[in-house]
């Protein structure tokens, strides 16, 4: 939830596009994924809505089948894995060589300064209303371990920023120490290790086999339990890159059918975990399969981006809205809050549908007048 949205290609609508990838193989832009951004933070946003005061009851099981933040989720983890993967090789192509210094300058600058500006604010909640964190909380938020130490409502979206962070630290070292620029193989064997032990540790924290002592460890937010959606957007963008053009002729010529098949592996572990089927599959395997088909759908985008639904991705407006996620991401948790956790009643902007317009708004204040000059910033380091 949380990611760079400075390399897609927007263009000024869906029409400056081409059928085939808009930009060389050297440019880092990309076409669709703010659109496809846009799309998981909506289905972030429908399903806390279901939360937030004023919500008709008479909506909840729809809203509940048709929004899903877990699923939203998952896809900004394999759009992640995919750009932070995909740059770092660029980095490799262009330089000969990728530097652990430029990578963390990059991530630090977009990341960091807002995700403290939330927790100020949050700080400035804690005095001035009923609000309040623990000790425990506050450092879990400050150390990215939420995802290992849950917090309240408030703070508790972080738990999936924290998952990215840890990957953060995690595969950019390997990429570089393990010289995996230009070594397919040697990539892809590393990456079955998180996509085959991933669904093991579901179904470790499913049945509850490590026992209470280790429970935080495999609790449904811990990183690994979703390692594997990042490490497909990884193999993804290694694909991507050394079969290019491989990759555009199979997509080019079969939109229609990997489209289908995408929305298929998307769409099946989906109906059978709401309607609590196949368990042994949804369980292990559902999160996998769903970030193939998000990986499917990633690709497409990149290679046709003016085919069927590609085009109202790219369109400008619906950009904007992935060009503003993380920081969507960031602030709607307050606005979705009960208002009885900051001492006030009911008001517009703390129930539905008043609070999104409130959390849109505190999300464009915060990137317009803070968080752009920074991103401009880290053009240097790329």
């Amino acid at each position: 939830m949380k990611q760079s949205s400075a390399i897609a290609a927007c263009g000024r609508g869906p029409r400056k596009l081409s059928n085939a990838v808009s930009n060389t193989p050297n440019s880092g832009r990309l076409p669709s994924l703010d659109g496809l951004r846009a799309v998981s933070i909506s289905l972030v946003l429908g399903s806390h809505s279901v939360h937030a005061q004023g919500f008709p009851a008479e909506w909840e099981g729809c809203f509940r089948w048709l929004f899903d933040g877990a699923l939203g989720v998952r896809c900004f983890f394999t759009i992640s894995g995919f750009l932070i993967t995909y740059l770092m090789l660029l980095e490799v192509q262009r330089s000969g060589r990728g530097s652990l210094r430029n990578f963390y300058l990059r991530r630090t600058l977009r990341i960091l300064p807002v995700y403290f500006l939330f927790l100020l604010a949050l700080g400035g909640l804690q005095m001035a209303t009923p609000f309040s964190l623990t000790s425990a909380q506050w450092i879990s938020s400050l150390t990215f371990t939420v995802n290992f130490f849950p917090g309240v409502w408030s703070n508790g979206h972080l738990w999936s920023l924290a998952v990215e962070e840890q990957f953060y630290l995690i595969w950019p070292f390997l990429f570089v120490l393990a010289g995996l620029a230009g070594q397919m193989r040697r990539a892809t064997l590393l990456l079955l290790v998180p996509l085959v032990s991933a669904p093991v540790f579901r179904v470790i924290g499913y049945t509850g086999w490590a026992g209470p002592e280790l429970r935080w460890l495999f609790n449904s937010a811990s990183f690994l339990m979703h390692m594997d959606g990042l490490a497909m957007g990884c193999l993804a963008a290694f694909l991507f890159h050394g079969e290019r053009l491989r990759i555009e002729q199979l997509i080019g010529a079969w939109p229609k059918a990997v489209c289908l098949t995408a929305l298929g592996l998307i769409g099946l572990p989906y109906v059978l975990s709401r309607l609590f089927l196949g368990g042994i599959f949804t369980v292990p395997l559902g999160p996998t399969t769903q970030s193939l088909g998000f990986t499917l759908l990633l690709l497409l985008g990149i290679v046709r981006p003016t085919w069927g639904g590609y085009r109202l991705l790219n369109w400008a407006p619906i950009c904007q809205v992935g060009v503003l996620s993380y920081s969507l991401y960031l602030w709607q948790q307050i606005f979705c809050s009960p208002p009885q956790d900051f001492g006030v009643d009911a008001v517009w902007w703390m129930s539905f549908p008043g609070w999104l317009f409130a959390a849109f708004a505190a999300a464009a204040v915060s990137y317009y007048a803070f968080e752009l000059p920074l991103v401009q910033l880290r053009a240097r380091y790329r």
